[in-house]
């Protein structure tokens, strides 16, 4: 049995302020960052959701998905099918929705990125009239220059004239949002009689089955950990009935693996709400922070031997970074300049350094510079890009 305390955000699905501490999670996060530097996870003793106890409001996060948001540049960003994993993933939750899908539906992506569901599932048999919803610029300017109704907005203020929708879709959204009642209540407004939901998440029940780095699944966006049980059981409590379910391994980049499952709701208002077990997913998750706990023990003297005395320069600044960089050897060593591709993060200050473009950071550096490698599903080809930039640059893989 972990710490118990009051939660300063009460359970998302049951309101249980009684809550058990299962990890402390700090990140070292870019400059004006509206996000907080640290949370307890916390597993909810009455339902056994997990989720994290953030100081964060709605507000943060719906600012952070607008201004900072890592969605936007294509050549780095998931959900626009720019690269090969991504478009194989995309096809396949667009084969599976087929079967909920009749001819001229109105299909509504909220938080839909660069639009890749949306093209995946227009360019199969029925013909619908797709539009999507995403709080960054950049992504509602792509999608309405390939065609599609797009507008900006996100789950706490969705645009007032963008009509009613016989299918809308949250793909890989409910992980990020403060106050989940409020936001399925949002969608319900846009949902036309007889309409449906498809939700997507993580599947919390299975992050200790893959083989990823540690900590894999906890950074400062994703606050919620959902399985199937408690995504039925949040859409019951919120007069939602689950009409259809899928468990899915998503193939990522360089063969690693990433659980999802996937719902779809139609609303009910006599839904009635089983009671979850409040200790299956907490045990789950308990198990996958002991494992992470050990495998960062197992890798902190390889690391702290990398970057002793040398300089270093960081690959990356997205979630792994953020979390070496408050909880591993990393924190101590002399970072001397941060390299990523995505282009929204460059120009921020991380690691009291500017962001820069891979080709110009990694010129004109110190003798024995070591590049640290932050980057989870893309490491093994990142290193090959350092090669072709200096083949002399020596690189380390936490």
């Amino acid at each position: 049995m972990g710490i118990e305390k009051t939660a300063m955000r009460p359970c998302p699905i049951c309101n249980e302020t009684r809550v058990e501490i299962l990890h402390r999670l700090h990140f070292h996060l870019a400059r004006n960052t509206p996000l907080p530097e640290a949370y307890d996870l916390v597993g909810c003793p009455h339902c056994g959701f997990v989720y994290a106890d953030t100081t964060g409001n709605q507000a943060d996060y719906d600012r952070y998905y607008t201004e900072f948001s890592r969605y936007e540049d294509a050549a780095t960003a998931s959900g626009g099918a720019d690269n090969e994993a991504d478009a194989r993933r995309l096809e396949e939750t667009a084969r599976w929705l087929e079967k909920h899908i009749a001819p001229e539906m109105r299909v509504m992506d909220i938080g839909c990125g660069n639009g890749g569901l949306l093209k995946a599932l227009s360019r199969r048999g029925a013909p619908i009239r797709a539009s999507g919803i995403d709080p960054a610029p950049r992504c509602v300017r792509r999608l309405i220059d390939e065609g599609f109704a797009a507008h900006p907005g996100h789950l706490a203020h969705l645009p007032e004239n963008c009509g009613t929708h016989d299918l809308i879709i949250l793909s890989h959204v409910l992980e990020h949002v403060v106050n989940l009642s409020g936001a399925l209540l949002a969608v319900r407004r846009l949902l036309a009689p007889h309409g449906k939901l498809y939700v997507e998440t993580p599947d919390a029940s299975r992050y200790h089955l893959e083989n990823l780095p540690p900590f894999y699944f906890f950074d400062p966006e994703h606050i919620n950990h959902f399985d199937a049980a408690s995504l039925k059981c949040l859409g019951a409590k919120n007069a939602w009935r689950t009409t259809d379910c899928i468990e899915k391994t998503i193939l990522l980049p360089n063969d690693r693996r990433y659980p999802a499952v996937g719902l779809i709701l139609e609303p009910d208002d006599s839904a009635s709400a089983h009671e979850l077990d409040g200790t299956a997913l907490k045990e789950k998750i308990a198990a996958y922070v002991a494992l992470s706990r050990q495998k960062s023990r197992d890798a902190e003297a390889s690391l702290a031997n990398a970057v002793l005395n040398r300089p270093v320069v960081l690959w990356g600044a997205g979630s792994q970074a953020q979390r070496l960089l408050e909880s591993s050897p990393l924190k101590q060593a002399r970072i001397v300049a941060v390299v990523d591709r995505d282009s929204n993060k460059q120009g921020q200050f991380f690691a009291h350094c500017m962001i820069q473009p891979p080709e110009k950071g990694l010129r004109h550096l110190p003798e024995n510079t070591l590049v640290v490698i932050a980057a989870a599903t893309h490491a093994e080809t990142i290193r090959n890009e350092v090669a072709t930039i200096d083949e002399r640059l020596p690189c380390f893989i936490p």
